[in-house]
């Protein structure tokens, strides 16, 4: 019986390792079965600020982006402190802040914390984050009246708001944001530790948001010289397509007036051409000069007009005997084609105007040109007045000038570039291959140069076009 009693404790005493490992591993899972359930149900969490830091400073170096950076770092300490809100503001250029992400904080609550001057004020002398609990010892020891009543007020505002500490972010000496949190979840105060890994992550974030500006910068200012060195190929393609267009305008419209004055002045040596036949000649050849002295004239006008702002010369003159004048001198014209040319002409009592008598005789001149050349039959009315404006302006006087063709018409899609260097409609050109494209160009920055307005109004294809010329009066001279 002692024997076998004696045995008993040596046999329980054989189990003892084996109990030892089992009672190990029992602990090791009961152990991080309690830390899952803490950390998930009553926010308790084991974390090594050291690891974080390190982790989040290892992955912010290698973001450029601003709006990743941010999210990154607010989300990162949003998740591992347990916050219920965070928020990281950036400092613009011009002293305004905006808010980069945002957790949990009303927008305008973050924005409202920086409206006042006095938190960037204090964090740049202090250096170091505001933690809200400490703001009632800085408020006591305070000197200054007015930091007391600063201090109480920035305590309220993030009271109000549920803020808890305000991390600054440096750049050298200057402030470039600022990151709030608010409570941490579990209730627990902010921590030694939790401040140091706060400190550690702002002097990383710092920065990287300025690695991230700087790539921002540089990124724009990529952009920005791409879109120019674009601009400036396209207007370089542009100036070789005009200055093209230019050489096609000027060889095509000096040829054909040169080929007919050169063939008809060779026929004029022909002694036995009829004397009829001779000043038919010397009409047409006299026309084709004219064409050509008018053609170089628009050349020389049109190049003096690009990118130029040209101001007008007035002085006074008498707009109906302009208009009268060269309404005669294109009669023979119209008359030639069978087409009726007719100046509806106003009794002004001999009133003088100020104009730029040079532009106002280019803009008849063309306009009166233009509505020939397109008209086949019927006619070409120009009339000319004086309006008083109403409203603002009360009192002064505006020339109106128009000139009705029943000619060839304008459809939309002509009337949107009407007034373009070089623009031709289709129909313009079937009717008429040898134009310029210069006239309606020069008559649109004329009246443009002397204040005023120009307008076609068309019906269409084949029913006739009005162009109507308003240009403001500045005086007018008995």
């Amino acid at each position: 019986w002692l024997n076998s009693l004696l045995a008993a404790p040596l046999g329980l005493l054989s189990l003892l390792p084996l109990l030892a490992v089992v009672s190990v591993l029992l602990f090791l899972v009961c152990f991080k079965l309690f830390e899952k359930i803490a950390s998930r149900w009553f926010y308790y969490t084991f974390y090594s600020y050291q690891q974080v830091l390190s982790d989040l400073g290892k992955q912010i170096i290698q973001v450029l982006d601003l709006t990743k950076l941010s999210s990154l770092a607010v989300e990162t300490l949003q998740t591992t402190m347990k916050l219920d809100r965070a928020v990281i503001l950036l400092r613009e250029t011009d002293g305004r802040f905006v808010i980069l992400k945002n957790i949990g904080f009303k927008e305008e609550n973050g924005i409202s914390l920086v409206r006042d001057s006095f938190l960037t004020e204090y964090l740049q002398k202090t250096q170091k984050p505001l933690v809200f609990e400490e703001l009632a010892l800085a408020e006591r020891d305070a000197v200054s009246e007015q930091e007391k009543v600063n201090l109480h007020k920035l305590q309220d505002n993030m009271q109000r708001i549920e803020a808890n500490v305000c991390l600054p972010l440096f750049a050298g000496q200057d402030i470039i944001g600022i990151i709030v949190l608010g409570k941490k979840i579990s209730g627990d105060a902010f921590s030694k530790e939790d401040l140091e890994l706060l400190m550690a992550l702002s002097s990383q974030l710092s920065v990287a948001l300025q690695n991230s500006r700087l790539y921002e910068q540089v990124k724009d200012l990529s952009q920005n010289l791409q879109s120019k060195v674009k601009e400036q190929t396209q207007n370089i393609s542009s100036l070789l397509a005009m200055k093209n267009e230019f050489l096609r305008v000027v060889n095509h419209q000096l040829r054909t007036p040169i080929s007919i004055i050169k063939g008809m002045s060779s026929m004029l040596y022909e002694d036995n051409m009829p004397e009829k036949e001779e000043q038919d000649f010397k009409q047409k050849l006299y026309f084709s000069a004219e064409r050509l002295s008018i053609i170089l004239d628009d050349i020389l006008t049109a190049q003096t007009l690009i990118g130029e702002k040209q101001e007008p010369d007035l002085s006074p003159c008498d707009a109906v005997e302009i208009v009268d004048e060269i309404v005669q001198k294109f009669s023979p014209q119209a008359k030639a084609k069978g087409i009726r040319l007719l100046f509806k002409k106003p009794d002004l009592g001999g009133e003088k105007l100020l104009l730029d008598e040079t532009m106002f005789e280019k803009i008849v001149a063309h306009l009166i040109d233009n509505a020939i050349l397109y008209t086949q039959e019927g006619g070409v009315v120009v009339e000319l007045g004086l309006s008083r404006n109403s409203g603002a302006g009360q009192g002064r006087k505006t020339l109106e000038f128009s000139v009705e063709d029943t000619g060839l018409g304008i459809d939309e899609t002509t009337k949107q570039n009407l007034f373009g260097l070089f623009h031709r409609g289709d129909q313009a050109k079937s009717a008429h291959p040898n134009g310029s494209g210069l006239g309606l160009f020069i008559v649109h920055e004329y009246v443009k140069a002397m204040g005023g307005t120009i307008v076609a109004e068309s019906q269409g294809i084949d029913k006739g076009t009005t162009f109507s010329v308003r240009l403001p009066l500045l005086d007018a001279v008995g």
